[in-house]
């Protein structure tokens, strides 16, 4: 818009595919500003890669809830593949980056853009479909851009709808045409998805949906939570299992002044928090859900597309059983592991092929691959010392290894010397102030000698315990980034990470406590369980966009973000209802020219000519009237 680039949304998908963000890469410098809609990884998975590898460097707009969400979304990405694999597509500073560089903003609330933006107003409308989900209305002088997709007009248990019919003509339209064909969700769905959850759960089956983190799994909450109340189902477990559940949940809970009527008046009526679960268990990790007690599960997992996360590992587990039941909930990413389960799902029992999935699990190296992991460190960094197990306790974790160091001093007298002491003395003279003792004119001079110090007994004669030590060691190092501070308290302490407002890390999840490999499993998976399908994606189907869209009647539409034949379907749809709109449906990497036909002057008038002209009172306004010829200079 006249020489200032926005990028709207910038997403990706699960498989993270680097090839898809070529076209990116080529403008991802020159971009001034990013307006995030939803917090899905369609609408922001590729920020913080484009942050941290391809130089986008810019304010990045949206509602305070797509900013906390999107930011589960992206550490739930990174924790769940790092915990079975080496994932450097992007890593925890990037994501930290690009969130760093959101502007949050409220719904309807105008925000002048700055430096090349000048005269440029961004204004957030609800979208409905997911928490804080925003359309955007970019205005200029007389031009208005609407950028519209994914919105949801019905309202749900947990948002309103959508109020993109208050946007009347606007200049240019840009909406997605992936929802053309979609059919309006059945009215019995809430029932036909217990049902058949209950069919399972009562044959001691379990029941698997797969999920995002942060986003639609919201509604599905609110509606299970609601039937399990109703029906007594307290005997079965219900279960959200990702590595960001407790964060997720504490975000939605502080939300409620973003969500629907329904939230609002149950809090209002009843002073509850609609996120104040009764049934749900939380999970954030396969090690927490093993440690569940044995019997029937209703498990929502992460990721929706069961190409990552712990959905994909139980999948593996549960598919073979015809007891167990798989629910998608929405429509399933071209070419990811759910499509491919769908599409067997379709095949009688006896015509389905085998899927193959892979699997990869990180492992700590353990005796002979130990060693020679050591020694490979040592040929690394051979001036250093290399963390080992402590062979006193296994427990203690690690120490560093202790080996006769010679140092040579330079006291202030003229006489050198040289002592030899082993390392863990040094390190028990690094806990001694040097004051008043002698002057010190290097940093190596040892003051205590011939000093033995026992790590594991303390001044005044007490045990060590190495198991409490390296509990309150490992979490200060899991809160030491965040600078947060700990308070610890000795009498109730847990050593398991406290889930809240966290700066996710390696260190939470264990990738730099130990050596570690990664060991990769392919699995031949024969599909026996259900799989029952039902419409929870929350978008608008596609005669109310249809009808929508013509009560908006604007000038220009670009349609994007949809099949081939979708996207000929919808063109055709409004060439019949908005005669006068020209309807433009480009192609991948297509340009489209909207330039506005208008010829627009802007005229500065003087403080004087200002002063001297008459005002009066017209309905809140200052109106005046100045006639004169005005002169173009070339």
């Amino acid at each position: 818009m006249d020489g200032f680039k926005i990028l709207l949304d910038c997403g990706w998908n699960d498989r993270f595919d680097v090839n898809l963000l070529e076209p990116l890469a080529k403008v991802a410098a020159e971009i001034n500003a990013v307006l995030i809609s939803h917090p899905d990884t369609e609408h922001l998975g590729a920020l913080p890669y484009a942050f941290g590898k391809l130089g986008m460097r810019c304010k990045v707009y949206a509602t305070l809830p797509v900013h906390k969400m999107g930011l589960m979304f992206m550490y739930d990405h990174f924790l769940s593949r790092s915990a079975s694999e080496d994932f450097g597509v992007f890593t925890l500073d990037d994501i930290d980056a690009a969130f760093s560089a959101f502007v949050p903003v409220r719904y309807a609330q105008r925000s002048c853009l700055d430096s090349d933006g000048i005269g440029i107003t961004i204004t957030p409308y609800a979208a409905g479909h997911m928490l804080g989900g925003a359309l955007w209305k970019v205005h200029k002088e007389t031009d208005d851009i609407v950028y519209a997709v994914n919105f949801n007009h019905r309202k749900e248990k947990h948002l309103n709808g959508t109020v993109l019919e208050s946007l009347k003509r606007p200049d240019v339209l840009i909406t997605d045409a992936s929802n053309t064909q979609r059919l309006p969700p059945s009215k019995t769905r809430e029932n036909d998805l217990i049902e058949a959850i209950l069919r399972c759960v009562r044959q001691e089956g379990n029941v698997l949906i797969p999920i995002d983190p942060a986003g639609r799994v919201l509604e599905l909450l609110l509606v299970l939570e609601e039937k399990w109340s109703q029906k007594q189902l307290g005997a079965y477990q219900l279960v959200l299992l990702t590595t960001v559940a407790y964060n997720t949940l504490e975000f939605a809970r502080s939300h409620l002044e973003w969500m629907g009527e329904h939230v609002g008046r149950y809090f209002d009526m009843e002073r509850q928090n609609a996120f104040n679960t009764r049934y749900l268990k939380l999970c954030h990790s396969i090690d927490d859900f093993r440690a569940l007690p044995p019997g029937p599960k209703v498990v929502l997992a992460s990721f929706g597309s069961l190409d990552a996360g712990a959905s994909r590992h139980l999948f593996v587990e549960w598919a073979p059983d015809p007891r167990n039941l798989i629910v998608f909930t929405d429509r399933m990413q071209a070419g990811s592991l759910s499509r491919e389960v769908y599409r067997l799902s379709q095949l009688p029992p006896g015509a389905r092929s085998p899927l193959k999935v892979s699997l990869a699990q990180r492992l700590k190296l353990v005796g002979d691959e130990l060693i020679e992991w050591q020694g490979k460190k040592r040929e690394e960094m051979p001036g250093s010392q290399v963390l080992v197990p402590n062979q006193r306790s296994p427990a203690h974790g690690f120490v560093r290894d202790a080996k006769p160091v010679t140092v040579v001093c330079e006291p202030d007298s003229d006489i050198q010397r040289t002592t030899t002491h082993d390392h863990a003395s040094s390190l028990g003279r690094q806990c001694h102030l040097l004051d008043g003792v002698n002057q010190v004119n290097s940093s190596n001079f040892a003051i205590f000698e011939d000093e033995s110090w026992d790590p594991l007994v303390i001044d005044f004669g007490e045990r060590v315990a190495p198991e409490n030590f390296d509990s309150h060691m490992h979490l200060w190092l899991r809160k030491s980034r965040s600078c947060e501070r700990i308070e610890i308290d000795p009498d109730n302490f847990n050593p398991a990470p406290a889930p809240g407002n966290f700066r996710a890390d390696k260190v939470s999840i264990g990738l730099e406590e130990f050596p570690t490999k990664i060991l990769t499993k392919m699995h031949d998976v024969y599909l026996r369980a259900a799989v029952h399908v039902c419409d929870f994606e929350g978008s608008s189907d596609g005669q109310s966009i249809q009808t929508i869209l013509t009560h908006l009647e604007p000038r220009n539409v670009v349609l994007v973000r949809g099949k081939p034949s979708d996207t000929d379907f919808m063109r055709m749809q409004l060439q019949k209802s908005l005669v006068r709109a020209v309807i433009h449906a480009p192609k991948h990497a297509q340009m489209v020219e909207c330039t506005s036909e208008s010829t627009t002057y802007r005229l500065e008038l003087s403080q004087d000519l200002l002063f001297r002209t008459r005002m009066r009172d017209m309905t809140g306004y200052q109106v005046g009237w100045v006639e004169g010829d005005v002169l173009l200079s070339h």
